[in-house]
């Protein structure tokens, strides 16, 4: 899996180059959030563009990157594909997540002023 990541001051954008997460790659995308994370990198824009496929592996590895934050950051998603939208939906998870039409304004969530 591969996963392309642009940096904004202490934004981090993930960008999600394949069209699945699932229990195949879902710890991978949970590594690289959390060394960004780790790098000092408080504010996280994922970009799921590509992605047209999460199952409840992959809503739960982001969601575990939110909780490494613990409360000392923020993470949106943006550029949310509709089949994604009905999951987020059902698990509540557009609740938990500002979720953003495109990666710019997902940007400007989550920095600072």
């Amino acid at each position: 899996m591969q996963i392309e990541t642009t940096f904004h001051n202490t934004a981090a954008i993930h960008t999600i180059l394949t069209e699945r997460i699932d229990a195949g790659n879902a710890e991978t995308v949970r590594k690289a959030i959390g060394e960004s994370i780790r790098s000092g990198h408080n504010r996280l824009v994922l970009d799921l563009s590509r992605v047209k496929f999460m199952d409840s592996t992959g809503v739960g590895a982001i969601f575990s990157t939110l909780k490494t934050l613990d409360g000392k950051g923020d993470m949106v998603l943006c550029c949310v594909a509709a089949e994604l939208m009905g999951l987020l939906k059902l698990t509540r998870m557009d609740r938990v997540f500002g979720i953003y039409p495109t990666t710019a304004e997902g940007l400007a969530a989550v920095q600072v002023t």
